[in-house]
């Protein structure tokens, strides 16, 4: 048996439109806890952006 549980999230809000997009996006998605290692992210994302210079970072969730 499978069950779909919809979250309730507005995925319209987040949509970049095609002619906008441009370069290298990342997207980060959850809480910002120790567990999950927001600073280790921040770190490799700067390594990144050493390598390509139009690199961006997009980060949604919120803080317990």
């Amino acid at each position: 048996m499978v069950e779909i549980i919809n979250n309730d999230i507005n995925l319209d809000v987040f949509k970049l439109l095609p002619n906008k997009v441009k370069g290298r996006n990342l997207l980060f998605v959850g809480r910002f806890i120790y567990q999950k290692n927001p600073i280790f992210l921040i770190e490799v994302f700067a390594e990144y952006c050493k390598l390509y210079d139009d690199a961006s970072l997009t980060c949604v969730g919120g803080m317990v």
